[in-house]
């Protein structure tokens, strides 16, 4: 079974040495942070029988508080 990652950033930067720091903002807490933030997900087998990992809407903190 093919898996599909579909990991889209809300913003990207790009740091001092060149770098480039991908971010993804939290409706909760309104917040801009790299995905470690967040973490992924695997919502459910896809009909064409592929697997899809997309990262979590709420970060790790805002999801343990609620």
């Amino acid at each position: 079974m093919p898996t599909i990652y579909r990991i889209q950033p809300d913003k990207i930067m790009r740091t001092g040495d060149g770098q480039f720091v991908f971010l993804f903002h939290c409706p909760h807490c309104d917040a801009f942070m790299p995905l470690e933030s967040f973490g992924v997900r695997r919502p459910r087998a896809q009909q064409n029988g592929t697997d899809l990992i997309t990262e979590q809407s709420w970060c790790k903190q805002c999801r343990s508080n609620a």
